[in-house]
């Protein structure tokens, strides 16, 4: 039986072109810094910790998340938005089974992904006016949704594994057409 296993120089590179693949598809542009933040982060979602499966699982509520992050010192408040904008973002684009089975559903989730980065985009509009973080959250903030999309097509790749979580069995990844709202 032959496989159907493609090899790549490197996750980093892989993600990369796919990334870029699925943006040209969806006729989205993304500055080369927020496409730089997407490929790294998709890249430590393939290998996650602890810190990240738990992200991931929302064991813990995102609202609950939320209210931590408005209530903590900055410092703390850029990790916590960080984790939150990022977890929201890959769930909903690689997870969507799984976020529709919550009690809230995706939409939420979505919501919350948007209000992360917006958060963030502010902070760091203080911590470092005109940096480059600022810049990345602010674009991740008002396209979310098309980022969730190229995600999801990043997402169909025949013998893509990703994590499952809690009940979720098989993928609802038919037709990648589909997957777009």
């Amino acid at each position: 039986m032959s496989s159907n296993i493609e090899t790549v120089p490197s996750l980093l590179s892989f993600f990369h072109e796919e990334l870029q693949a699925a943006f040209k598809k969806l006729g989205v542009k993304t500055s080369e810094e927020t496409e730089a933040y997407l490929v790294h982060l998709l890249d430590g979602f393939a290998k996650p910790d602890l810190q990240t499966t738990a992200d991931l699982s929302f064991d813990v509520p995102a609202a609950i998340l939320l209210e931590e992050a408005l209530t903590s010192p900055n410092d703390q408040k850029i990790d916590i938005y960080r984790r939150l904008g990022d977890s929201s973002l890959y769930g909903c684009g690689f997870l969507p089974e799984y976020l529709s089975q919550k009690s809230v559903g995706m939409d939420y989730y979505k919501k919350i992904g948007m209000i992360a980065y917006q958060s963030l985009a502010d902070l760091m509009q203080i911590k470092s006016p005109g940096g480059i973080f600022d810049l990345i959250f602010k674009e991740l903030a008002v396209k979310f949704s098309q980022c969730v999309d190229a995600f999801r097509l990043v997402g169909f790749q025949p013998g893509l594994q990703l994590p499952n979580f809690g009940k979720t069995t098989g993928s609802n990844h038919k037709d990648p057409y589909s997957l777009i709202d």
